[in-house]
């Protein structure tokens, strides 16, 4: 699957990220340390350090994710994730998404929200709200009772199933809060969905 994956719509973002003059070693291809991350989290791969020593033992997983040779150190993971960011991995999700519209593969004619809870790597503080060495999460209601981290709110497309919006907030905030932003996110891509389905928690005479 990786190795088939079309990622030039977002190549040329990528290899902004990195100096293209001066002094230095060529860059690792971009393109081949974003497969790695999703690699990643489609194995549940826990850590960059797992994930290097994976490629190191599997060369078809290496070659699949565009490794000719050498394959990277966990330190070069990190460092990918840390240039990209939050807003870097938002732009490339855009691009992708904007490929999959023009491609066809996604409508977005009938849109689901729904959220899910995913919980913080730290234990809770003493006022058992808030995370101990992460201060932004918090605790808040899931699907099997209270979790300490955040919630993914996600607005998703019912014939494909493939996602076309998401935020991503700390567990205590109301779902009501973020329809409109995920609905403006859409408008944001062009896409105008017929029908809008979510859970009630989601409904408000605000929205």
């Amino acid at each position: 699957m990786l190795g088939s994956l079309n990622l030039g719509s977002i190549r040329g973002f990528l290899t902004s990220l990195y100096h293209g003059e001066g002094a230095g070693r060529k860059p690792i291809p971009p393109v081949s340390l974003l497969k790695a991350q999703l690699l990643k989290h489609l194995w549940r791969v826990p850590s960059d350090r797992r994930l290097s020593l994976l490629l190191k033992r599997n060369r078809g997983l290496a070659r699949a994710c565009g490794f000719r040779q050498k394959t990277p150190s966990h330190g070069l993971f990190t460092q990918f994730r840390h240039r990209l960011g939050r807003d870097g991995y938002e732009q490339v999700f855009s691009l992708l998404l904007e490929q999959l519209l023009k491609g066809g593969a996604v409508k977005g004619e009938v849109v689901a929200l729904d959220g899910t809870a995913i919980k913080a790597y730290s234990q809770r503080s003493l006022d058992n709200k808030t995370g101990k060495s992460d201060s932004e999460a918090r605790v808040g209601r899931g699907r099997r009772g209270f979790v300490l981290g955040y919630k993914v709110h996600m607005a998703c497309c019912t014939g494909s199933e493939l996602l076309l919006a998401f935020t991503v907030a700390p567990c205590n905030l109301n779902e009501k809060r973020f329809i409109k932003p995920l609905l403006e996110k859409l408008k944001s891509q062009g896409i105008c969905a017929k029908t809008v389905l979510a859970d009630a928690q989601y409904d408000s005479s605000k929205s």
